[in-house]
């Protein structure tokens, strides 16, 4: 499944437990998800309370915690 906004320059692919958030925009994008990362292009993609930042040009890889308790929240 995938999720897009043109406008905002932002992708989401969703497989399984794994998502992969693309943020193409010239904006920084936050990604409401409680889900772990795994791996980030960007060192200053950061998680906050609303789930995680991505600056311009970046991606970040997702899963749902093992137990299931926060599966990727869509945005």
């Amino acid at each position: 499944r995938t999720e897009y906004d043109d406008q905002a320059g932002w992708l989401i692919v969703y497989r399984g437990q794994v998502a992969v958030a693309c943020n193409l925009g010239m904006q920084a994008w936050t990604f409401p998800t409680a889900a772990e990362l795994l791996a980030v292009s960007d060192a200053r993609i950061a998680r906050v309370p609303d789930g995680v930042v991505l600056p311009p040009d970046s991606v970040a890889i997702l899963t749902d915690p093992p137990d299931g308790t926060s599966p990727p929240r869509e945005p």
